[in-house]
């Protein structure tokens, strides 16, 4: 390529030791610089999840044997695709692990209340960004975030949420007297203003690393032009199909800001034909990047692509039920896209459980989870191998898909799988410790640990109202449990995971310390009568670790406190921490509990 005189676009970012990194634009196309190199950013958003799992499952709270077991599988293969960049926030000291030994840059992402924030003490889903509090909290969480990692070698960026502009559904009288088609846009406003806040913050901390966003596709970009003035780059969730049609060119016309695809993939399940489809994922995959490096810096495009992370790396089985069947792979799509047309024919084709470039198997080996590379994975170490920066427009034309060689690298993964399982054992899963004390209800509580989740038998005579204001012990409310039937008996058991009856599932918590489970309760007149035990069934593949029985109680009037003493016990792994049962007697009752605490 013929050489050109850079012109600095923005302000140079310092990382710790030696390396700048700065964005630069010449002639109308951006780049990446780290040390005066040009640095594309490929990679995965990135988490590791067993079969099992759920979203709230943390890698790093493992022992240290099972966190660089689970690196060593993940990384070995990234760092061998060529893959150079992670996204997410983790522990400092594991980031620089894995930036020592697997040279990965991480992309710092914090979500900016997406899915919920903590508000004087209780869970509120819904954030109203336009709440003093809410931006408040919200710049806080980022100002330690900034604080902690702005002198980590690894770090390589900040990105502010996750889809923000999808997620506008809180209410407010000035917002819900605007006509309903103006509403979402009134609410985008509060939500831009604050990313550009929090950006500034973050520079005043740490003006060595460039900030972003994460925006769900180009909704909004006007706004964001308009009330982002001071962010670095624009990232992307961007789901299209084969290409991104006019994405490049639009934010390039609109905003003029280097772009970075923070998430982009396609699912490996052909929800027309009912059966896995890696042929159709790699071939979708590779027209992605293709249409990427298209639009990177003197390609023919846009110029304005610095690169993108593939979503995602390994197949997430929780992501159907969240909560429930985590050792079900389900194959029934929750989304349909027209523009992926290998299976568009089917009423929904996208399916979330899917989308990794691995498969994932609940047997293990060295105490990590057996992942095998998809035909998508050997795409992307073939087209990560070029250097984007410096393709021409013919060699870019060349660079078609050889879906035979995808696939029979596929095979010599799978037989390697197969040779694994030879020797691979589910492993034992340690639960996650817990602080004591430790509430299976307490009011405040929304996240609890436990959900009251497995009613007995299966007809469900049974209703609770958390939030019940009638008397409670402490506080302005206590556990309602009110008994429809009055036959011969009925119960409730909290459970994690939910569903879980025959403990095939990892969940529980780590009780280690608790001496006992203390709780009050009472009865609407008195005399009800109901069984106490915890720990519930100690077989399966992910049992109880202990249990324990109170025996039947007669319920007075007026609060009393009980106390099921736990010395000596095994509570390594408590799946199930309270199970209630009401006999019945011949007519519906209530009971109401308080304060239910393992301490």
């Amino acid at each position: 390529m013929t050489a050109k005189t850079l012109i600095l676009c923005a302000l140079p970012f310092y990382m710790a030791g030696a390396d700048t990194v700065k964005f630069v634009k010449d002639d109308g196309s951006w780049k990446l610089l780290i040390d005066d190199a040009p640095y594309y950013v490929k990679g995965f958003t990135w988490s590791h999840t067993p079969v099992g799992m759920k979203y709230d499952y943390n890698l790093f709270g493992e022992d240290e044997s099972a966190i660089k077991a689970a690196i060593k599988r993940d990384m070995s293969l990234i760092e061998k695709a060529g893959g150079n960049t992670l996204r997410g926030v983790f522990p400092k000291k594991w980031m620089h692990y894995i930036h020592e030994h697997h040279g990965m840059r991480f992309i710092a992402n914090d979500y900016c209340g997406r899915y919920g924030l903590t508000i004087d003490g209780s869970f509120v889903e819904n954030v109203n960004y336009a709440d003093p509090v809410v931006r408040e909290i919200v710049k806080e969480n980022w100002r330690k975030l900034a604080t902690e990692y702005k002198d980590s070698p690894a770090l390589l960026a900040h990105a502010l949420g996750n889809e923000n502009n999808y997620g506008l559904e809180w209410k407010s009288a000035e917002i819900e007297n605007l006509p309903v088609g103006e509403q979402h846009r009134a609410k985008a406003r509060h939500l831009y203003s604050l990313f550009n806040e929090v950006t500034l913050e973050i520079k005043k901390i740490d003006p060595d690393h460039p900030v972003g966003i994460v925006n769900g596709d180009l909704q909004y970009l006007d706004l964001i032009a308009e009330l982002c003035p001071d962010i670095d780059f624009l990232g992307v969730n961007a789901y299209r199909g084969k290409d991104y049609s006019d994405m490049f060119e639009r934010v390039a016309q609109t905003l003029d800001k280097p772009v970075l695809l923070m998430e982009t993939g396609c699912d490996a399940y052909n929800a027309h034909e009912k059966r896995e489809d890696q042929l159709s994922q790699a071939r979708m995959i590779h027209d992605n990047w293709i249409d990427l490096y298209r639009n990177t810096a003197d390609n023919g495009g846009e110029g304005n692509c610095i690169g993108a992370l593939a979503f995602q790396w390994a197949d997430e089985w929780w992501k159907e039920g969240q909560n429930v069947n985590l050792t079900v792979h389900n194959t029934e799509a929750g989304w349909h896209h027209q523009e992926y047309r290998h299976d568009a024919a089917a009423p929904n084709n996208m399916n979330e459980e899917w989308f990794g470039v691995c498969s994932i198997r609940e047997e293990a080996v060295d105490g990590a989870h057996i992942i095998q590379p998809r035909a998508a994975y050997f795409v992307l170490k073939d087209l990560w191998k070029r250097d984007p920066y410096h393709l021409s427009s013919e060699e870019l034309e060349q660079l078609t898909f050889d879906g035979p060689a995808m696939m029979a690298a596929s095979g010599k993964a799978a037989a390697e799988t197969d040779r694994l399982l030879q020797k691979a054992e589910a492993p034992y899963w340690k639960a996650q410790q817990v602080e004591l004390p430790a509430a299976v209800y307490r009011e405040g509580d929304h996240e609890t640990l436990w959900q009251p989740s497995g009613v007995m038998p299966e007809e469900n005579f049974i209703t609770l109202d958390p939030n019940c204001q009638i008397k409670p012990f402490a506080g302005k409310s206590c556990l309602k449990i009110r008994y429809t039937s009055g036959g011969d008996w009925s119960g409730i058991q909290w459970q994690s995971p939910e569903g879980d009856w025959e403990n095939n599932s990892p969940g529980g918590f780590d009780l280690s310390g608790a001496t006992r489970l203390r709780f009050h309760a009472r009865g609407e007149k008195g005399g009800e009568k109901i069984k106490v035990s915890m720990g519930g069934s100690l077989t399966g593949k992910y049992p109880n670790t202990a249990s324990a029985d109170l025996g039947e109680l007669v319920l007075e009037s007026d609060w009393k406190e009980y106390t099921l003493p736990l010395d000596g016990k095994d509570l390594r792994r408590i799946k199930n921490p309270l199970t209630l049962v009401m006999a019945g007697s011949g007519f519906p009752f209530t009971i109401y509990l308080d304060e239910v605490v393992y301490e």
